[in-house]
């Protein structure tokens, strides 16, 4: 049998600490990016709604209030998107509580495992619908592509934490 020394364990604790430390910051860095995407997607719609006010009498009135409806779905668009993009990161956090957390709360990453994955869902809807209102889609045609990716790797990522548990 063999022992660790009071060095040896004093170092692994020192490295468990740091490695908490870094996994509060992202997950602090986390929880301010995504409401700041979330705030931008209200800030977005609300625009975008504001633009359908536009007056239409004109012909350039009418080529204004196109370009602005068009830009203002992008943006409306491109929050959520980002929001489901950067969430994916979340599940090396899980992974980390997991691996390093107390055995006792597996529960809660599996939960949250499953949160997560329908967080990412609903962002991809809200994605999806802007896209789908776009008349002009040149430029964007991976949207849905992309989306599909995000989707896939979450559901994978989702399944594999929770097919750990033997569920």
């Amino acid at each position: 049998e063999t022992y660790q020394t009071s060095e040896e364990i004093e170092k692994e604790f020192d490295i468990k600490a740091n490695a908490e430390q870094k996994l509060k910051e992202k997950c602090d860095q986390f929880i301010s990016k995504s409401v700041s995407y979330m705030e931008a997607d209200r800030d977005t719609f609300t625009a975008l709604m504001d633009t359908f006010k536009l007056p239409k009498d004109t012909d350039e009135e009418k080529r204004y209030r196109s370009q602005m409806i068009k830009e203002r779905t992008i943006a409306a668009m491109e929050s959520p998107l980002n929001l489901a993009k950067d969430s994916l990161e979340f599940y090396d956090n899980i992974n980390f509580a997991i691996e390093f957390g107390n055995k006792n709360l597996t529960s809660d990453a599996i939960v949250a495992a499953i949160l997560l994955h329908s967080a990412i869902e609903s962002a991809i809807v809200n994605a999806l619908v802007n896209f789908k209102s776009l008349g002009n889609k040149e430029g964007y045609e991976n949207i849905p592509n992309k989306c599909k990716e995000i989707i896939e790797s979450s559901l994978l990522r989702k399944t594999k934490i929770v097919k750990s548990f033997g569920i």
